[in-house]
């Protein structure tokens, strides 16, 4: 009897922490106004003693947050264009091809459409 009482609250304040994130996530995201404000490009620069290898245009660091913050993107707004995420992310959309080509290969995210029309879903967890 004690045992089920302390699992129901334990439940209970799980769900409660549960929501409040949720809530705390989705006001600092701005409730479907444009967010992530800053730049991708300004987020991760390479260190400036650290002389970025030949033909490298960002930092791997660099690379990796912006693929970490697009697939985020993706995930709360699903079946947007690479133009609507740019600017949601206040970006450009070339700092994105290669975030977007890296979700695709990993097999993180799937298309539907060409060209200009295309948009991008996450790929759901098998559970």
């Amino acid at each position: 009897m004690l045992n089920e009482r302390i699992q129901g609250l334990s439940r209970a304040f799980v769900d409660d922490v549960t929501a409040l994130l949720r809530d705390c996530v989705l006001d600092a995201l701005g409730r479907g106004k444009p967010y992530f404000r800053v730049p991708v490009s300004a987020v991760a620069q390479a260190p400036r003693s650290n002389k970025l290898a030949k033909g490298e245009k960002r930092s791997p660091l660099a690379i990796r947050i912006a693929t970490d913050r697009l697939f985020a993107m993706i995930e709360l707004r699903p079946g947007h264009r690479i133009e609507q995420l740019a600017e949601m992310m206040a970006c450009e959309t070339s700092e994105l091809r290669l975030p977007v080509k890296k979700l695709i290969a990993a097999d993180r995210v799937f298309v539907k459409g060409e060209k200009r029309a295309t948009r991008y879903y996450p790929v759901q967890a098998a559970s």
